[in-house]
C-alpha cells in the first residue's frame, strides 16, 4: 500500500532545496510510483494538494529562476529559455517573462559577468580577449546585439 502522506511530505522536502516545476514534481513521483497500481490518480491528487498549500506554480517558479540565474549565474535569455524548457515550463509562461526585461537589462547582466571574467582575460591580447569575451557571453546564452554592446562598452573602460 502506498502511504501518500509519505509521499506529500517526501515532495514538500524537494521545495526545501528550491522550486520545483509542476513536470519536476510529476517526474519525480512518477519515478517513486514506478510499477505500482493507480500511480496517476496518486500523482494527481498530490499536485492538485500542492497547488492548493500554493506550493507548486509553474509562473513563480519561473519568475524565481531567471532572477537567481541572472544573479548567481549571469545566464542570458537564450540559456535561461532552454534550462526552463526542459523544466516543463510552456513556452508562453517562458517567453512573458523572459520578455518582460528590456534589452539594456540583459546587456546589464553580460556586463557585469565581464567584468567578473576580466581578471582572467587580462593576459590575453585585444584580438583573443573579445574572441573569448564572446564565447562566454554565448555560451551563457546572450544574443549576438548584446553580446557586442557589453563587449564594446568594457573595451572602451580598458
Amino acid at each position: 500500500m502506498i502511504n501518500q502522506d509519505k509521499l506529500f511530505q517526501q515532495v514538500i522536502n524537494l521545495f526545501s532545496y528550491r522550486d520545483r516545476s509542476e513536470w519536476e514534481i510529476r517526474q519525480y513521483l512518477k519515478k517513486k510510483l514506478r510499477d505500482k497500481n493507480q500511480s496517476e490518480s496518486i500523482i494527481n491528487k498530490i499536485i492538485k494538494k500542492l497547488y492548493h498549500f500554493d506550493l507548486l506554480n509553474d509562473e513563480k517558479f519561473v519568475i524565481k529562476w531567471i532572477e537567481a540565474r541572472t544573479k548567481s549565474k549571469f545566464h542570458g535569455p537564450k540559456r535561461l529559455y532552454v534550462d526552463l524548457y526542459k523544466k516543463g515550463i510552456s513556452k508562453q509562461i517562458i517567453n512573458k517573462h523572459i520578455n518582460k526585461h528590456s534589452s539594456h537589462y540583459w546587456a546589464k547582466i553580460a556586463k557585469k559577468f565581464l567584468q567578473k571574467k576580466l581578471k582572467s582575460l587580462k593576459q590575453l591580447n585585444m584580438q583573443k580577449k573579445r574572441q573569448k569575451a564572446f564565447q562566454l557571453l554565448a555560451y551563457r546564452g546572450f544574443n549576438y546585439p548584446t553580446i557586442k554592446s557589453a563587449i564594446d562598452a568594457l573595451m572602451l573602460e580598458e
